[in-house]
């Protein structure tokens, strides 16, 4: 599986939080209504150790997996869809997490997004 959320700028803003299970890089997550994603893997041990882990909560590029059939335009927002593991431009109840950069053909699966996992719960 591609990654859902790979990091391209060099700063970013993270969250040390205890995962509940093991992760692999670029996973997205929802933790207490914040989206952010791992930046390494986080294995099943380090979860048992109670080890805390790096959520990116932040960045200004990261290239997300898109849902195919959609044309994003630059300003555009962004929302992460759990039940497909892709980003998607339709807000239904799903949370927003971004605003596109570039413009994005519909055939494309992969899109640059300023990330932001913290919009939907300033919003709250």
């Amino acid at each position: 599986m591609a990654k859902e959320c790979e990091l391209l700028c060099k700063t970013y803003e993270e969250l040390r939080v205890v995962p509940v299970g093991a992760a692999a890089a670029g996973e997205v997550v929802v933790y207490d209504e914040v989206v952010g994603f791992h930046l390494v893997a986080f294995s099943a041990i380090q979860v048992a150790a109670g080890e805390s882990a790096a959520l990116i909560i932040k960045a200004e590029r990261c290239q997300v997996i898109k849902n195919t059939g959609e044309v994003w335009k630059p300003g555009e927002a962004v929302y992460w869809d759990p039940t497909n593991n892709w980003f998607t431009n339709v807000a239904g109840a799903l949370s927003i997490c971004g605003v596109s950069v570039e413009d994005v053909a519909s055939a494309v699966v992969t899109a640059v997004i300023n990330f932001d996992g913290r919009v939907a719960f300033l919003k709250a």
